[in-house]
């Protein structure tokens, strides 16, 4: 399979990579993540974004945005595609992208047309029948035989769909699936996952992985980039998620990394919201006024001043 060149990038810089700040800086490590997994023999990958998430000049859209239209998740998913299409341009129509409906392909082929890109862009219900007659612009009336599939926002039955049709076929066939709901890639190395409030229970934090890095626990304060608050080298469960969002919020050191991000993590959940209030409350009762927030508890020796003789003379 030919791939892209890229720049050289060691695994422990790939491991100890903090979150990308940049739309530029972002396809660059997604394209590392890719040459990386490749390199180790995945032939399955997931890659996921948050919802809407743009590559394009002037996108307004930043990481933590909870809203987003049906229009702009269509459009994020169709840069993120071509940007895999651009990553295996040389593969031209024998990489085929998957997409939801018509209304996509028909977006898809007005997006792409001045890129020079050439790939095979088909419908769900295609990848259904197999991939038979397809087309798109790259492939009017057929097509090669897909040696990369893209399947944006696959369902279950997309990613089975797609295991026949390379099943079917001889030699190395790779597939990508983009932006899926949990559990949908199951088996699927995660290769380039930046998921934004990745708990149920709490609005803000990410989750962050670039092949082969470790999964990394983050927060994006008011400015600056996304600060990591922990590491693991698997992906965490929702549990350990929840303690880490704990801690980073009820962090009270001032000088703590996680104390100017504490205010970008708010719990959700009733019993959450509850909790958070029960211990303000009793922080609030507890305030020493005499005491720095961070060092309660903490006594400070007592310092005496020395006696100093009165300079005009005379006592008192």
């Amino acid at each position: 399979m030919r791939r892209t060149r890229t720049a050289a990038i060691s695994a422990a810089e790939l491991a100890s990579a903090d979150l990308p700040t940049s739309p530029k800086a972002t396809a660059e490590s997604l394209s590392l993540a890719v040459q990386a997994a490749l390199a180790d023999g995945a032939r399955r990958l997931e890659i996921a974004l948050p919802a809407g998430v743009r590559f394009s000049e002037g996108s307004k859209q930043t990481l933590g945005t909870q809203s987003t239209t049906a229009s702009e998740r269509a459009m994020g998913d169709l840069e993120l595609a071509c940007l895999l299409v651009e990553v295996f341009q040389n593969e031209r129509d024998a990489c085929c992208v998957v997409l939801p409906d018509a209304k996509a392909v028909t977006a898809a082929n007005r997006a792409w047309k001045s890129t020079g890109y050439t790939p095979r862009i088909e419908t769900r219900s295609a990848l259904g029948k197999g991939l038979k007659g397809g087309g798109g612009f790259g492939a009017k009336g057929g097509g090669a035989e897909p040696r990369v599939l893209v399947l944006v926002r696959p369902t279950t039955r997309d990613v089975r769909a797609a295991e026949k049709v390379l099943g079917d076929l001889d030699g190395e066939r790779l597939c990508i699936a983009l932006n899926a709901k949990a559990g949908v890639a199951a088996g699927y190395t995660p290769t380039f996952v930046l998921e934004s409030s990745p708990h149920p229970d709490w609005l803000g934090g990410l989750l962050f992985r670039a092949y082969p890095s470790a999964w990394a626990l983050a927060v994006a304060g008011k400015v600056g980039a996304p600060r990591v608050h922990g590491r693991s080298a698997q992906r965490p469960e929702l549990d350990a998620i929840d303690a880490g969002f704990w801690k980073v919020k009820l962090e009270k050191n001032p000088m703590s990394v996680a104390a100017g991000t504490a205010a970008a993590l708010e719990p959700t959940s009733k019993e959450g919201v509850e909790k958070l209030a029960r211990i303000r409350e009793e922080e609030e009762a507890n305030k020493d006024d005499n005491f720095i927030p961070g060092l309660e508890g903490v006594k400070l020796p007592e310092v005496k001043l020395p006696e100093f003789p009165n300079p005009f003379g005379g006592g008192g």
